[in-house]
């Protein structure tokens, strides 16, 4: 990123919204939506998991399958209070849908 330009959403940020809406994807499939290197997506969905935010739930072939629990918090303590799902709400809400209802990555399970 160049000088002066900056997000709002981390890169953490932005790997758990692609995999709420991306249940069954592969660490390279993240790193080709997001724009981030192969090893930082692999080293963000640790971090995810140690946190208990992202699951692995089983493998199919080269891929996992991922559950995002929605009802954890975040960790600067002026959020700590929002559940996740909150925030999804209002940044994704369709990856909510799919969640809900099996849509286009089908195994979705939100706070599983």
């Amino acid at each position: 990123m160049a000088k002066g330009q900056w997000t709002i959403v981390s890169n953490h940020g932005l790997v758990l919204l692609y995999l709420a809406g991306h249940t069954d994807s592969t660490v390279r499939g993240a790193s080709d939506a997001l724009g981030i290197t192969e090893r930082q997506v692999f080293r963000i969905v640790r971090d995810l998991s140690e946190a208990g935010v992202v699951q692995i739930q089983r493998r199919r072939g080269r891929s996992n399958v991922y559950s995002v629990n929605l009802d954890s918090t975040f960790r600067q303590p002026a959020l700590s209070p929002m559940p996740l799902r909150q925030l999804v709400e209002a940044l994704a809400p369709s990856l909510l849908d799919e969640q809900m209802h099996g849509g286009a990555s089908g195994q979705a399970q939100a706070g599983r």
